[in-house]
C-alpha cells in the first residue's frame, strides 16, 4: 500500500498527523513537505500510489490540485478515501461515494484491515511448495 495524502496547505498539521500514523503502521506514503505546488500536483503521478486520501475541510474548495489528484486516481482506478477534519460535516458531492474517516482511530483500523487483506491476497497468489514459480530449471 502506498498512500498519497492530498490536502490544502491550511490543513498541513492534520496531513502531518496522518503521515505520522502511516509511518507508525509501516505504510508508505507521499506528503509534500516543501510547499512546492508543482511537485504537489505531479509527484503522486510518478509515485504510483495505490490509494489517495483527500483531507476535507473548509479549505478544500480552494485547492486546484485536489480535483487533479482525484481525476488521476479515477483514471488509474485507485481507491479514493476522504478524511474529515471537522467530524460530522458533510462530504462534498464528488466524494460521497468514498470511504470516509472521521478521526485517526477510525483510519488506523481501516488501514490495518487493508494491509491484512493485501497480505492475505499476496499469500493466496504466491505459488505453493508444489507449484512452479515461473523460472525454468535445466
Amino acid at each position: 500500500m502506498k498512500l498519497c495524502i492530498s490536502h490544502a496547505w491550511e490543513d498541513k498539521e492534520q496531513a502531518t498527523r496522518i503521515a505520522e500514523l502511516c509511518s507508525e503502521l509501516g505504510v508508505k506514503h507521499y506528503l509534500d513537505e516543501r510547499c512546492d505546488w508543482l511537485l504537489q500536483a505531479l509527484r503522486p503521478l510518478s509515485e504510483e500510489s495505490t490509494n489517495l486520501l483527500v483531507i476535507v475541510s473548509q479549505h478544500t474548495d480552494a485547492t486546484w490540485w485536489l480535483p487533479f489528484h482525484m481525476g488521476r486516481a479515477s483514471e488509474r482506478k485507485v481507491p479514493i478515501w476522504a478524511y474529515l477534519v471537522e467530524p460530522g460535516n458533510e462530504l462534498p458531492g464528488f466524494l460521497r461515494d468514498t470511504i470516509c474517516f472521521e478521526g485517526l482511530p477510525q483510519m488506523r483500523d481501516h488501514i490495518k484491515l487493508s494491509k491484512l487483506a493485501c497480505s492475505e491476497n499476496a499469500e493466496a497468489l504466491a505459488p505453493g511448495p508444489n507449484q512452479p514459480t515461473g523460472s525454468s530449471q535445466q
